[in-house]
């Protein structure tokens, strides 16, 4: 039955049928788990533009006793996670500057996207007289839209991200 389910995938497969190719080539692990599966999965999401699941079927493959091309894998697995995502931030204000990772990376007028690297971002939009932060998480080609509300600035003309516990290693200060 596993066998037959691989070869209905690679018919699916040499049509075009993506999606058919997925669901056959998941009752032949179901049945029988392959690790021959497992790429198989991975690569057809990755066709698909599907990174997230490209990526965790060939972390699964990966994870296998009998993995002969490794390295190969190993490479094209971070490439897949190096891909660039889309953060749109939405913001309430006219004028704001938009701040990724304590980098500017320029104006937002309400709206605005930008392309960063997939994990999560610290954000920071600044006006004349507001103030807003948050942290997003961007998928590998994927888009997210991240909302950050503006709070009256009180503090002068000096804005410091308002969430420095978000980042890995935020500067000590000495004593």
């Amino acid at each position: 039955a596993a066998r037959d389910a691989f070869a209905a995938a690679r018919v699916a497969d040499d049509k075009g049928d993506l999606d058919e190719a997925i669901k056959q080539y998941k009752r032949a692990y179901e049945i029988a788990p392959h690790p021959y599966a497992l790429y198989n999965l991975a690569d057809l999401y990755r066709r698909k533009k599907s990174i997230d699941m490209s990526i965790e079927y060939f972390e699964k493959y990966l994870a296998s006793e009998d993995v002969p091309d490794r390295a190969a894998v190993e490479k094209v697995v971070k490439e897949l996670k190096a891909i660039p995502g889309t953060l749109d931030i939405e913001w309430d204000e006219p004028d704001g500057i938009v701040f990724i990772d304590g980098k500017r990376r320029g104006k937002l007028d309400k709206k605005a996207s930008f392309e960063v690297s997939s994990g999560t971002h610290v954000i920071d939009v600044i006006t004349p007289i507001t103030h807003g932060d948050g942290v997003c998480s961007v998928s590998a080609g994927h888009d997210s839209t991240c909302r950050v509300s503006g709070k009256p600035r009180t503090d002068g003309n000096v804005v410091l991200s308002g969430r420095w516990s978000s980042y890995p290693a935020y500067p000590q200060v000495a004593k």
